[in-house]
């Protein structure tokens, strides 16, 4: 279960135990107040306590999202076969098809020595069964620029998830860089 509410440090989270204490002790000590002024301290102090003990836990509340952004990352250079290539294709309008349009989006990026946007997919799209329109140099394959162009690419506020398309051969950047990167930042890679 996916809750909202985050903590940073949650070894502080015992501290929120001292608000009832600061109670019991701060009505002892505002006897001698008239009930108004006494329960406004009272509430002041509770407040207090329960602030720093929540700030040194670093509590944070989180929006809960279940719009999903599926970037396809598509190697177009020479090492790819032709129907390999289109086999790509395919798969790429397959899983599109099978988002909810509602709330999930699709992108293509394609690479080869640079990286671009090529198109939106599902929602109403043609696909990209007719091949792609990017002009890129097939000559190389940077993976890694590839998979920074995604990373930019993504909206705020929505699950993000790569999917890799690449016989793995890499001849530029370094990719397991960044992977590790788009993993720290929560994006799910396939």
């Amino acid at each position: 279960m996916n809750l909202p509410l985050h903590f940073g440090s949650p070894q502080y989270l015992p501290l929120l135990l001292a608000v009832p204490v600061v109670i019991l002790l701060a009505r002892r000590s505002l006897s001698g107040l008239d009930p108004i002024r006494s329960r406004i301290a009272l509430t002041l102090r509770a407040m207090l306590v329960l602030a720093l003990a929540l700030a040194l836990a670093e509590v944070e509340w989180r929006r809960l999202d279940d719009r999903l952004m599926v970037i396809f990352v598509v190697d177009q250079s020479h090492s790819i076969p032709s129907k390999q290539r289109e086999e790509a294709l395919r798969f790429v309008d397959k899983a599109a098809a099978e988002l909810d349009p509602a709330r999930d989006r699709a992108l293509v990026v394609v690479f080869g020595k640079e990286a671009s946007i090529e198109t939106e997919v599902g929602m109403g799209s043609s696909g990209v069964g007719g091949g792609f329109d990017s002009i890129i140099t097939p000559e190389h394959t940077d993976m890694s620029a590839a998979l920074r162009l995604a990373m930019a690419s993504f909206p705020q506020g929505s699950q993000k998830r790569i999917v890799l398309i690449s016989d793995g051969n890499q001849t530029r950047g370094d990719v397991t860089l960044e992977v590790e990167q788009a993993r720290q930042q929560g994006v799910e890679i396939s």
